[in-house]
């Protein structure tokens, strides 16, 4: 999988990065929200639980598009990032954390 940043906004109200691009994976399923935000830590090199995806917009032929933002701090995400939003995050790592135990067995 190819990940490419097209846009990369600071607000500093918000302290936060909002991000756009584009994840090429041809010959791949399309990549979850877990997926691609360990793709985006990895890529700029902040902490996992700091970036938040906020839209994953699939078309044919093996790219993605999306929306991200990668926070300062964990107050700045918690404080400005919705709660809906928040309450996914959790739940993902859950998903990851049973799979892990699974694929133990």
């Amino acid at each position: 999988m190819d990940i490419e940043i097209s846009t990369q906004n600071e607000s500093k109200l918000f302290k936060r990065i909002e991000l756009k691009g584009e994840i090429s994976h041809f010959n791949e399923s399309t990549p979850n929200r877990a997926q691609l935000r360990d793709l985006l830590a990895a890529k700029l090199n902040v902490d996992k639980p700091l970036v938040s995806v906020r839209q994953i917009l699939s078309t044919f032929g093996g790219k993605t598009k999306f929306i991200a933002v990668v926070y300062d701090s964990k107050e700045s995400f918690e404080k400005f990032e919705p709660k809906y939003i928040i309450k996914r995050h959790p739940a993902e790592e859950k998903k990851e954390a049973i799979a892990e135990k699974v694929e133990g067995q």
